[in-house]
């Protein structure tokens, strides 16, 4: 009896393991999807290196900025959803500045193009509402 019990606990600390690889595993192919698509917009825009750096700097500043909202133990859960979702839209009004008209319509036109964007779906789910 206590092998056929220690046996279903090494099955289960198994599969355990093996659906946190299989997890891991698709969060790195999405992270991977996603830079493959920010680089190939990027391209498709021709951005000028002052444009590269400014959307740089744009980032940066939101990343650490999402960052202390992310360690910041004194809000609520709902509050810190608001607090990035004002965030995300405060930079996106940001980065559309360093765009010119031209490359504006070429992003609109690159997003009708990749309207599924696979692996991207949860990373851009503010913006998808906002096109829907």
């Amino acid at each position: 009896m206590k092998v056929f019990q220690f046996l279903m606990l090494f099955l289960m600390a198994g599969a355990v393991a093996q659906a946190q690889t299989v997890a891991t595993k698709k969060k790195a192919k999405v992270r991977t999807e996603g830079k493959q698509m920010h680089k190939q917009m990027h391209k498709e825009l021709n951005l000028t290196s002052e444009q590269k750096a400014q959307l740089k700097a744009i980032h940066e500043k939101q990343k650490a900025e999402m960052t202390a909202i992310k360690n910041n133990s004194s809000i609520s859960a709902e509050q810190k959803k608001e607090q990035f979702k004002t965030l995300k839209k405060q930079y996106r009004t940001q980065r559309e500045t360093v765009f010119t008209p031209d490359q504006k319509e070429k992003m609109k036109k690159f997003h009708e193009q990749h309207p599924n964007r696979k692996g991207m779906k949860h990373k851009h789910k503010m913006h998808e509402k906002k096109t829907v």
